[in-house]
């Protein structure tokens, strides 16, 4: 009945699950690349899921941006609009340090012994 009060808090929290699925993807291909690592070495496979986690990564700074350009056109109060940006740019740190050490893996073409494998 008044869902129309509150669209701007449902687009956000629509928002923020759409955030929460992206990270979760993210970490999928980090675990993928990572597990082919072990197995494969660095392949061509091993490029593909880099690509991938980066794609995801992205995509969670698209979706973070919106959270933001949303709250910001008043959707919530104040004290609200920093607490979730707080925790947003927190979580944010995952995907960003997933993809940070693909890369790490790949530029300086590092071999994982297979010890320290968590499979």
């Amino acid at each position: 009945m008044f869902s129309f009060l509150f669209k701007k808090e449902q687009q956000l929290e629509a928002l923020i699950y759409q955030y929460l699925e992206n990270l979760s993807r993210t970490q999928e291909h980090f675990v993928k690349a990572m597990e082919t690592c072990l197995d494969q070495g660095l392949c061509e496979e091993f490029g593909f899921l880099i690509d991938q986690t980066h794609k995801f990564e992205s995509k969670a700074d698209e979706i973070k941006e919106e959270v933001n350009v949303l709250m910001y056109s008043r959707a919530l109060i104040p004290e609200s609009r920093e607490d979730i940006m707080n925790l947003l740019e927190q979580v944010d740190c995952i995907p960003r340090i997933f993809e940070l050490i693909l890369h790490l893996i790949r530029s300086q073409k590092l071999r994982i012994p297979r010890l320290l494998s968590w499979t």
